[in-house]
């Protein structure tokens, strides 16, 4: 026997050694799958820098003359930054600096943290340092819930923060944080008679304290003995141990302590807060895990401490949320489609081909995606969602690469060669066209690893995933298929062989009556078939362009584990007031529940004081306080326990509800992110006023158009705020503005007097009057204000107060005073291009010609649709390029790869009307599914071109009619099994109802659809154009001949004469 001449013949004439590479294959490949992080989300590098200042008692104007301004002044010279958002609330501002993509923010950050460093003064009296902080995104483990009907608010956050501490121990578990539970606060409570009587004043109180709670060095004492260390250790730590500092020495020797002026209040800050689960107190501790770290480890980790401790008495621990859950239930749901779908598949190609090649097709599915997680392992690529859309699009590719591979060698086995000859010709016959076409396939999906933002980082996390998995199936199909399928003789045995005889029969008659017919038909009348599936796929495409076809980024998708209900009182309700509101939903909660079946609703958490943060794919944002501010989360069972669907639950919910007496907004968050279609922007313009009335006039016109059911902005008002003006009185005793609000904050809002560390929290110790003497406004009317000359006087003869309301959060973009809205539409109703034409295109457009100068920025879903429009518009042509160029070398031609480009819109055609049927809108997701769509037919049309020009170039003397038709024949029947066994593979995942699949159908719906139509219209569309360019360019040569003979006669005629 002769030696092999490459590894490719060595593998295909050696079983054994491709039997032992399968399988190690597969056993590494299980090895990387179990050692394989497992999150929710890829890992995301938002390349975000963030500033921030507390500024305690600060109103949001405050916060951005004072903090914001300076700080974007310091950073206006940084280079390579997209976007500058400045944000001020009431107490607190934040800088977001946006940097460019491929820009090093580890190094960003040292250039923001000097610029911040440098700014003169800075921050003002009264305003903590600056935070400067790199965002770096946590996923969420699990979510832990500690209730107790007996405890005191004290007593159940004190064992929070144990379990806390005991938690952030266990080696794999990076941070934990509380929820539900205000911050610890030292309360130094002054009453004012005893301050007046010892002639003190608040700053007095406060610097006393500072100078007694600390721990100094006295420095060595040298002596004979040694040496001795002299300290002076006079911290405290708790609320009693401040009480005997002592304030003043009075001449007669008695001391007035801390303790004999004011009252000592070791406790919670006072913004009130109300968290509960079915009613009772409750505190949630979340567990995240950093990126790199498998969650479910983390999880486990946390389970096996929890099964070995018990809570303290009187208190339950159980388990709220199971963020791991997230990502394995799709992955399991996923994966039990998958199996059905193979076995289907194994069922098809076990009926047209010999059992062995069908056995081995349909293991070769599984081995190019599990021995994929090998490379995925070494590239640090995680198993997340997006890796399961990767998965899902790619199955038809995997299964195209196999299939012509085996049919071929069916074929030269059929023909009379040997089974390992049959193997190596028919393997190496179509290498080339297929690994041309696979590789041109990565291209385009090579044209997604550049996309930017948060939705373009996670299809490019995607895109990775696809091209690895296409690299093992070429590894499958060309170096462990032909030599599974070299075995002698048939594997097929009675009854078997019976029903593939039966199948093929009709199959071959299928292709040769009905395809072939159809092909030959197609031949006859080329341009009425160029102009059949141009006008189809034209149809398909107007379909959408009116709006027919919808077209939506994103849809409104709910979470499976829970339902969210974000409340938001008008400004200035009060918190009891909020309490009743809530107390109503939750009400309604219970009663969606029972008239839904009572099986949806598993527990009910209600939070007041606050909105609930959620996870997504930018992480969890953490929520500002407010009286007015209320969440009801529900959580719920999963199926089959749960009868009904989320939507369905939503909706009685909502109407359950009703109208929300002082409610000015109840909003579905979700944890997926960008989870809720709506059209997102920023308004900016460089006058305030101009600016809010254009913002106005915008909000009022998209709240009364129908289809949209919320808007989000920022123009909410906050509290009602009273602004000081001095009197010519105040003037002329000296009075200054400074020394009034120094007054008026130490008393009303409190001085912050020290700072204790306690349980790996820092607590603040203010020193003010105590709540009941500055709950009215009356209280500040008694005020009394100390003069320059030390004599107390009215605060209502020194100066008069002006009420104002002012937005609750005042922002900026870039420089300017900026708005940022997100209109929330039903996508039933419209679509995101329709509505984008409305808000933008008209209404916008009136506002800008109104208001010269308004400017309008993209923002959240329709900012990352922007950039990646933007890139996709670089890398597509780059992609289809060296698609072309690399058809161009393989077919020898530079038009035959443009037959392969023409083709491609029969998958996008079909794709359409494949959503159109089922119902489906056309959003992101659906357009890599027609990416994957269009990889099958390059290969397709590779093949079926590589045999055409095999035909021509063996036998010249055959017309390109014939040679097309004859190539058109024998590819026939590789393309429609493909088609078939790609449908059928995916019709269990296309049929799947599962709530946690449902985001990613779409995906499915593109393949099936361009498959069904492409599939078979390649068949006829792209012989069809062969013959109509040879007839144009016969006829086009003929008349050059004419004319060359003409013009030849002629000039004979003249040298004639």
């Amino acid at each position: 026997m002769a030696r092999p001449r490459s590894v490719f013949e060595y593998m295909a004439s050696n079983r054994i050694a491709v039997m032992l590479g399968t399988f190690g294959l597969l056993a590494l490949g299980l090895i990387a799958l179990f050692h394989t992080t497992v999150e929710r989300y890829p890992a995301l590098d938002l390349r975000r820098i963030t500033v921030t200042v507390p500024y305690d008692g600060a109103t949001p104007r405050e916060v951005e003359e004072d903090v914001l301004r300076r700080i974007e002044q310091s950073l206006a010279s940084l280079d390579g930054v997209d976007r500058i958002t400045a944000n001020a609330w009431e107490g607190t501002g934040e800088v977001i600096v946006e940097f460019e993509q491929w820009q090093d923010t580890v190094a960003k950050l040292d250039a923001v943290r000097t610029a911040v460093e440098g700014i003169e003064d800075f921050p003002p009296p009264g305003a903590d340092p600056p935070e400067i902080v790199r965002h770096e995104i946590l996923r969420g483990a699990l979510s832990l819930v500690l209730s107790s009907e007996t405890a005191s608010e004290h007593e159940l956050a004190l064992a929070a923060d144990e379990l806390r501490e005991e938690l952030l121990f266990l080696p794999k578990v990076a941070m934990v944080e509380l929820y539900g539970t205000r911050e610890r606060q030292i309360q130094v409570d002054l009453d004012e008679t005893r301050l007046r009587s010892h002639r003190l004043t608040v700053d007095d109180v406060t610097g006393l304290i500072r100078n007694s709670s600390l721990n100094l060095s006295g420095g060595e004492l040298r002596t004979d003995a040694g040496t001795l260390v002299l300290s002076v250790l006079q911290k405290r730590n708790t609320g009693p141990e401040f009480a005997d500092i002592v304030i003043l020495s009075k001449a007669d020797g008695s001391i007035v302590r801390l303790g004999d002026i004011g009252t000592l209040r070791d406790g919670f800050v006072d913004d009130p807060l109300i968290n509960t689960v079915d009613g009772v107190a409750a505190v949630f501790i979340e567990v995240s895990a950093p990126n790199g770290v498998d969650p479910q480890d983390v999880r486990d980790e946390v389970e096996t401490y929890l099964t070995a401790n018990d809570p303290p008495a009187g208190m339950e621990l159980e388990l709220w949320m199971d963020r791991v859950f997230s990502v394995k239930k799709p992955l399991l749901s996923v994966a039990d489609s998958a199996l059905v779908g193979a076995a289907l598949v194994f069922i098809v190609v076990l009926l047209l081909l010999d059992l062995r090649f069908g056995l081995w097709v349909a293991i070769g599915i599984p081995t190019a995606i599990i021995g994929s997680f090998a490379a995925l392992y070494m590239l640090d690529l995680t198993l997340n969602i997006m890796a399961v859309i990767g998965f899902a699009v790619v199955v038809g590719i995997v299964v195209d690469d196999a299939i012509v591979v085996a049919e071929n060698i069916e074929r030269h086995r059929q023909s009379g060669l040997s089974p390992v000859q049959a193997s190596i010709r028919g393997a190496r016959e179509v290498m080339a066209p297929v690994v041309v076409g696979v590789v041109t396939t990565m291209f385009m999906f090579a044209a997604l690893l550049p996309l930017d933002g948060v939705l373009g980082m996670m299809f490019s996390a995607m895109a990775a995933v696809v091209i690895v998995v296409l690299l093992f199936s070429l590894l499958d199909a060309f170096f462990l298929l032909p030599a599974h399928v070299s075995g002698s003789g048939e594997a097929s045995r009675w009854p078997l062989r019976v029903w593939q005889q039966s199948a093929r029969g009709r199959f071959e008659h299928f292709i040769d009556r009905r395809v072939g017919g159809m092909i030959r038909l197609s031949l006859d009348h080329p341009l009425t078939s160029i102009v059949a599936f141009v006008a189809l796929v034209g149809l398909a495409v107007w379909l959408l362009m009116v709006d027919v076809i919808r077209f939506n980024t994103t849809g409104n998708r709910l979470d499976e584990q829970q339902l969210q209900i974000d409340l938001t009182m008008v400004p200035g309700t009060t918190f009891h007031e909020t309490v009743r509101a809530v107390e109503g939903i939750a009400a309604a909660a219970e009663e969606a529940n029972d008239a839904t079946g009572g099986t949806a609703v598993n527990a009910v958490n209600v939070l007041v004081g606050r909105h609930k943060s959620m996870e997504t794919a930018a992480g969890v944002m953490e929520m500002e306080p407010g009286p007015h501010l209320a969440s009801v989360q529900l959580r719920l069972n999963t199926y089959p326990v749960r009868e009904v669907s989320v939507a369905e639950l939503r909706k009685v919910w909502l109407e359950t509800i009703g109208a929300v007496r002082g409610a000015e907004t109840i909003a579905f968050p979700q944890a997926t992110g960008y989870s809720s279609a709506g059209v997102a922007f920023v308004l900016t313009h460089v006058d305030e006023d101009a600016l809010m009335a254009a913002a106005t006039e915008l909000k009022r016109r998209m709240a009364t158009y129908v289809p949209i059911y919320q808007v989000d902005d920022t123009l909410e008002l906050g509290s009602r705020h009273y602004e000081v003006e001095l009197t010519d009185a105040a003037a002329a005793s000296g009075l200054t503005a400074a020394s009034v609000a120094a007054q008026l904050r130490n008393r009303f809002y409190g001085a912050e007097a020290h700072r204790v560390v306690r349980n790996a929290e820092e607590l603040e110790v203010m020193a003010r009057y105590p709540m009941e003497r500055r709950a009215r406004r009356a209280d500040l009317d008694d005020e009394l204000i100390r003069l320059p000359n030390g004599e107390l006087t009215s605060f209502a003869s020194q100066a008069r107060l002006v009420e104002t309301r002012q937005l609750a959060q005042r922002q900026r973009v870039d420089g300017r005073p900026a708005v940022t809205m997100n209109a929330l539409y039903n996508v039933q109703a419209t679509s995101s291009r329709e509505l984008r034409a409305i808000v933008i295109g008209e209404w916008f457009a009136e506002l800008a010609a109104e208001y010269p100068g308004l400017g309008l920025l993209p923002d959240g879903s329709s900012r990352d649709t922007a950039k990646i429009v933007g890139m996709l518009g670089i890398s597509v042509p780059a992609a289809i390029l060296a698609m072309f160029v690399l058809m161009s070398l393989q077919l020898r031609s530079v038009i035959q790869p443009l037959y392969v480009l023409a083709g491609l819109p029969l998958a996008v055609g079909g794709a359409l009307y494949m959503h159109l049927a089922l119902g489906y809108d056309i959003g992101l997701v659906s357009m890599f599914g027609m990416v994957a769509a269009t990889g099958v037919v390059v290969n397709d049309a590779l093949v079926l071109l590589d045999m055409h020009n095999r035909i021509r170039r063996d036998e010249p003397d055959v017309t390109l009619r014939e040679a097309v038709l004859r190539a058109a024949l024998l590819r026939a029947r590789p393309i429609v099994l493909t088609t078939v066994t790609t449908i059928v593979g995916l019709m269990p995942l296309l049929y799947n109802r599962a709530e946690s699949v449902d985001p990613f159908l779409p995906v499915v719906v593109s393949l099936v659809g361009g498959l069904a139509l492409a599939g078979l219209g390649l068949l006829l569309f792209l012989p069809a154009v062969m013959v109509v360019v040879d007839r144009a360019a016969t006829a086009l040569l003929h008349a050059r001949t004419v004319v060359a003979e003409r013009t030849g006669g002629l000039a004979g005629a003249d040298h004639a004469r």
